[in-house]
């Protein structure tokens, strides 16, 4: 049953109130006395957790805050060696496009080599055009020398041939004569015999009729005598002056035959031909009016015998017609003496006046003859002349286009270096700006530093303050730092970006300008080819004209030569035909005489046709001497100037990776220095490297990315070991065509010394530019190594970032632990009560715990 509390004032109720007053007091006491012991155990507790807060704050500050100054410097130190030193994409930058124009410039002299190559390939072609020309020339005069000595030949065989058939029928009309005057003074005797037996049986009954015949005899015989004489001295003058006339007409057609070569020779040829048929004919004919002759003198012996002794009554009947018949036989054949002797001083004089006329007109086509092939020597001579000022002016054209292509090459290279140094500048200029903002930051960092250590100097009082301000001013700093550096990457990455695509577009300038080079280069290689061509065309086609002209006029003039010595030929044998009775002696003294003057002849033409064809082969050797020495020189002069480009290219090469070689001596001497105190400091950052392994995965994505830019770079650097490859593939069809020129020519001298030059190793520089491509293979390769070795610029952000974030999280970690127990310790200090008291203590626990 429930008591009211208003029941301790009843009656009777006075020992259970002293009662509970006293429990309730005692209760008090013990309350007090556990509240007082538990306040002495809280206050204990508190001391001892005070103190240990003390020796954690002493501790903190003595090491926490020494590391975190150490990591901080640390940091710094990073930051100021990351920002000493321009990054390493802008120094690999500036080696590359120092190794790219290195790499480009054999391009550039590769357009000169290919001009130098080009250019040789058409003065050899011209020369090549020029020495079949001479050759075929050669040939043909050869050819022409050849044909004119076996003519030369047949016609001293057949000369001799005709001379020896001439010599036999003159031995047989020799003959012949003799027998004739055999038989005439057989016939003569028999008269005689048979006139004595008549004179002797009709002596006595004539004597005085054989005393008048005798007179009569004697008297003709004065008469036929004086005849014979006067006939004999027309006949001796006449031969000789037909023998003079023919002699000087002779000497004129040999004379003319030694002079106009082959067609005087065959107009002679033809007219011995014709004169040994004449002789034959008239040899024939001659032979047959002295078989009739003699048939006609036997007939009238026996018509006179048979007269003589049938009529001897009628003999002095008709002495006196007899008489009378003899004188005016004799009278007729005075006429007819005096006639013929006037009908062959006129033909005679005919046959001088034809010689002549044949020796003028032979004469006037020997000195034309002679003047056409002055004029055909001096056209050759001229064209030589003009072949030789035309390849002068293209070895001259093709030194100029060296020079202009040398002088453009050096005037890109100049701009290159220009570019490269311009850049350099701006890098420098970069890098100061870098190095001064990264100085403003130290500076701030600095000043913040110091007046973070004033506050936390100043006391514990003001910890969580200061320590919130401190947190905020770290972060606004860091943020700042952050903020600044990432600015820099921008603004640094934005101008690289615009560095880089400046400088391919400059080198896509420099292509198309190489490009536009080689296409300007080709044209004017084929116009020039087409227009000598079209040259020689012309050329060949005046020279075949004209040659066409000679031939067309010499076949006039042996055709009007043959006319004239057909004519001649025909007036002869009408001469010959009226005289061959009274030529027969003159004809072997004048036969012979001619075979030693032809002979004499044959042997002066052929000793001028030796000398012409020593002085035209002499000619054609010292053109060939000539071209050989200029093609020799040509060769010298190109061998020279590919040797000093590539000279120039090795020592420009070779001072290239020196210099290179120094940069990176003296590069790897500040990272040595660098990274060795970078060490020393990075020791202490190794174990929270470990985190960063899991970040490790997005630079490697990036490195993959830098190795596909400088796969890019290698495909590039591909590229233009293609084009090398494709010059090298051009210089040996190049030389395949220079092997194969060699088999068309048909001068072994000249196969031999084109083979020589095709064979020769300075017009092929494959072997060279592959030297420089592996050396250059060889540098770069370990260049790209340690370049992907090392690590970028951004990777250095990335660890520094993520060194900062880590120091950023562990301050902030600590501080957050450090305001934490500052405000459990707060909370247990001004919450009272039991129960604020052991949530205190269970939260001291749970951070003890923690």
């Amino acid at each position: 049953m429930e008591q009211p509390n208003h029941d301790f004032l009843n009656g009777g109720g006075q020992a259970g109130v002293s009662d509970r007053m006293r429990e309730l007091l005692s209760r008090a006491a013990q309350d007090q006395l556990s509240e007082q012991k538990s306040q002495s155990a809280v206050n204990e507790e508190m001391r001892q957790r005070l103190e240990g807060m003390e020796w954690l704050l002493r501790e903190f500050r003595e090491r926490e805050f020494a590391s975190l100054a150490e990591s901080v410097a640390g940091v710094q130190a990073r930051v100021d060696e990351l920002t000493s030193r321009p990054p390493e994409w802008a120094e690999t930058l500036a080696e590359h496009i120092a190794l790219v124009g290195e790499r480009v410039k054999p391009l550039a002299e590769m357009a000169a080599l290919r001009a130098d190559i080009r250019g040789i390939t058409g003065n050899l072609d011209s020369v090549l055009a020029r020495l079949r020309a001479l050759g075929e020339s050669g040939e043909q005069h050869s050819a022409r020398l050849d044909t004119l000595t076996e003519r030369l030949e047949g016609l001293a065989a057949g000369a001799e041939a005709r001379f020896a058939r001439l010599d036999e029928a003159v031995e047989g009309l020799r003959t012949q004569a003799e027998s004739l005057s055999g038989s005439l003074a057989q016939v003569g005797e028999r008269m005689t015999e048979q006139h004595e037996t008549a004179m002797g049986a009709a002596a006595e009954h004539r004597e005085a009729l054989a005393a008048a015949v005798e007179e009569g005899r004697a008297a003709l015989a004065e008469a036929i005598t004086e005849g014979r004489t006067s006939i004999e001295t027309a006949v001796a003058e006449g031969r000789e002056a037909l023998a003079a006339s023919i002699g000087e007409s002779r000497e004129a057609v040999t004379a003319s035959i030694g002079e106009s070569q082959e067609a005087v020779t065959a107009s002679i040829g033809e007219s011995r031909e014709a004169v040994e048929s004449a002789v034959r004919e008239q040899a024939e004919s001659l032979g047959g009016r002295l078989d009739t002759a003699t048939d006609s003198l036997r007939t009238t012996a026996e018509e006179q015998h048979a007269a003589v002794t049938e009529g001897i009554g009628r003999l002095e009947s008709r002495a006196e017609e007899h008489h009378t018949a003899l004188t005016e036989g004799i009278e007729r054949v005075d006429t007819r003496a005096d006639e013929r002797h006037t009908a062959l001083t006129e033909g005679i004089e005919r046959l001088e006046a034809r010689g002549d006329e044949h020796h003028t007109a032979l004469t006037e086509g020997i000195g034309r003859l002679e003047a056409r092939g002055d004029e055909h020597h001096t056209a050759l001579t001229e064209g030589i002349g003009r072949l030789e000022s035309r390849a002068e002016e293209h070895h001259t054209a093709l030194t100029e286009g060296i020079e202009r292509v040398d002088t453009r090459a050096d005037e890109r290279h100049t701009a290159l270096t220009e570019g490269i140094e311009r850049l350099e500048t701006r890098g420098d200029e970069h890098h100061t700006a870098l190095t001064e903002g990264i100085e403003r930051v130290d500076t701030r960092a600095e000043e913040r530093h110091t007046t973070l250590a004033a506050q936390v100097g100043e006391g514990f009082t003001t910890l969580g303050t200061q320590a919130e301000e401190n947190h905020a001013e770290a972060t606004a700093a860091v943020a700042d730092a952050n903020s600044a550096v990432v600015k820099l990457a921008e603004d640094t990455e934005e101008r690289l970006a615009d560095i880089r695509a400046h400088v391919r577009d400059r080198l896509t300038e420099l292509h198309e300008q190489l490009e536009l080079h080689r296409a300007e280069l080709r044209e004017r290689d084929d116009q020039q080819r087409t227009d000598l061509a079209a040259r020689l065309e012309e050329t060949a086609g005046g020279l075949r004209a004209k040659s066409e002209e000679d031939h067309a006029a010499a076949l006039a003039a042996l055709r009007e030569l043959r006319t004239a010595v057909e004519e001649r030929v025909a007036a002869l044998r009408s001469g010959v035909e009226d005289r061959i009775g009274e030529l027969r002696e003159s004809v072997d003294t004048r036969i012979t005489e001619l075979g030693a003057s032809v002979e004499e002849r044959a042997l002066a033409l052929q000793q001028s046709g030796d000398e012409r064809h020593s002085t035209l082969t002499n000619l054609v050797e010292e053109q060939r001497d000539a071209i050989d020495g200029r093609l020799e020189q040509s060769r010298k002069e190109l061998a020279e100037r590919v040797d000093r480009h590539l000279a120039s290219i090795t020592t420009q090469f070779e001072h290239g990776l020196g210099r290179l070689s120094d940069r990176f001596d003296t590069f790897e001497g500040h990272f040595e220095g660098s990274f060795e105190g970078v060490e020393g400091k990075i020791d202490g950052v190794d174990g929270r490297i470990d985190g960063i392994n899991g970040r490790l995965d997005g630079i490697e994505g990036r490195v993959n990315g830098v190795e596909g830019q400088f796969e890019g770079v290698n495909g590039q650097i591909d590229g233009v070991d293609g084009r090398l490859e494709a010059v090298d593939d051009r210089l040996e069809a190049l030389n395949q065509r220079l092997a194969q020129l060699p088999a068309t020519l048909e001068f072994s001298e000249v196969h031999r010394r084109l083979g020589e030059l095709v064979d020769r190793p300075v017009i092929d520089p494959t072997d060279r530019l592959e030297r420089l491509n592996s050396r250059l293979s060889e540098s770069v390769d370990p260049l790209l190594r340690e370049v992907q070795a090392r690590p970028d610029r951004h990777e250095f952000e990335e660890v520094i970032t993520e060194a900062v974030e880590t120091s950023h999280d562990d301050v902030t970690k600590r501080l957050a632990a450090l305001e934490e127990t500052m405000f459990a310790l707060a909370e247990a200090l001004l919450r009272p009560g039991r129960d604020g008291k052991k949530r205190r203590r269970r939260d001291l626990d749970e951070d003890d715990e923690e």
